[in-house]
This record gives structure tokens, C-alpha cells and sequence, in this order.
């Protein structure tokens, strides 16, 4: 007999002594409120203005923290070559180019991440002096541009820097050069 009557008060005006639809239990009410939807959006969006810039950072960061492994890894690769030709002849004699170091076991090579699928995996700089140790083209774009390749390598030295994605501003695209390259250079036209 009650569930009659609470039947009859969702259709009905409620009368006197009736129970009223807002004082329904949830399954017997036929929706959500309008307040409870913008309760619902509101809390969202919070969520969403908080967690997405968070995201973004660890994104950058984990691009970066592969960076700077891959580069190690190259740079360490660049230096046993080196020693294994010391070891054979006894003369400190630098790898003259990266191809064999870059192929892996599985015939991947390491690649920079922040590469352009156009720009060529690395360039040679033969010509740079023992004492360069950073290219002049310390971001993707100016490498794009000119060029280049996402890795830059001096052979007279065995240095290995990766080139980065432009950043906001000049000192970000130094602090995130810097990161990747385990360096501290402190203008982005500085070379040694």
C-alpha cells in the first residue's frame, strides 16, 4: 500500500500527509538534479585543471629522462670504441662516425626523442676543434633548419650532445640542454 501511494505522489500534486518525490529514495526518482549535474562539472573540472598540467610535466620530464639516458649510453658506447682501439694499436683514436655505435642487437637505433621524423639522426662535425664540445645548433628547430641532425657529434673528442625542442624561453631551452646533456653551458651560443 505504500509503494501505491509514493507511486501516486510522483504524478500527482502531492497532498497533505502524502510523502513528497524529493524524499523519494534514489532508485525511485526519475533523474539527477539540476545542481547535481553542475556539483558533477564543477568537481571535474577542478580535477582536470589540476591533473592535466601535472601530466604535462611528468611528460616532459620522462622525454627528458630518456634523453639524457640515450645520450650517456652513446657517449659511454663512444668512449669504450675509443678504448677498444687503444687496447688493439695503443693510439687514442675517437669512433669517426656513429653507425655502428647507434645500431642496436635488435637493429633499432638510439634515437633522440625529441627528433624530427625528417631531420637525420645525427651529424658529424669533423671540423670542430678537440676543445668544442657543444654544437652551434643547441634546438631541434635551428638543426631543422639548417640541416642538421638531432644528435651532434664531435669526432676529435668523442663529444655527444642531443639537440632540444625550443622551449619558452631562451634560459628554459639552456636548463633542458643542460638536463639532457648532464652540462652547464650558460648561453646557447656558447660552444666550449
Amino acid at each position: 500500500m505504500l509503494n501505491a501511494r509514493l507511486l501516486l505522489s510522483l504524478t500527482d500534486p502531492p497532498e497533505r500527509g502524502t510523502v513528497r518525490a524529493s524524499r523519494l529514495p534514489r532508485p525511485l526518482r526519475r533523474g539527477f538534479t539540476l545542481v547535481e549535474v553542475v556539483a558533477v562539472i564543477v568537481v571535474l573540472g577542478v580535477l582536470l585543471g589540476v591533473a592535466l598540467p601535472r601530466f604535462m610535466d611528468h611528460r616532459d620530464r620522462a622525454r627528458n629522462a630518456v634523453a639524457r639516458g640515450t645520450r650517456g649510453a652513446l657517449a659511454e658506447a663512444v668512449r669504450l670504441a675509443s678504448m677498444d682501439v687503444v687496447t688493439r694499436t695503443g693510439v687514442e683514436v675517437m669512433p669517426a662516425s656513429l653507425g655502428g655505435i647507434l645500431a642496436t642487437d635488435q637493429d633499432e637505433e638510439l634515437l633522440n626523442p625529441y627528433r624530427d621524423p625528417a631531420q637525420p639522426i645525427y651529424d658529424i662535425d669533423g671540423a670542430a676543434p678537440v676543445t668544442q664540445w657543444h654544437g652551434f645548433q643547441k634546438t631541434i628547430e635551428d638543426a631543422v633548419a639548417a640541416g642538421r641532425g638531432a644528435i651532434w657529434y664531435n669526432p676529435n673528442n668523442g663529444a655527444v650532445r642531443f639537440r632540444v625542442p625550443e622551449q619558452a624561453s631562451n634560459a628554459e631551452t639552456i636548463a633542458v640542454y643542460n638536463e639532457v646533456n648532464q652540462c652547464d653551458i650558460t648561453s646557447l651560443s656558447q660552444t666550449s
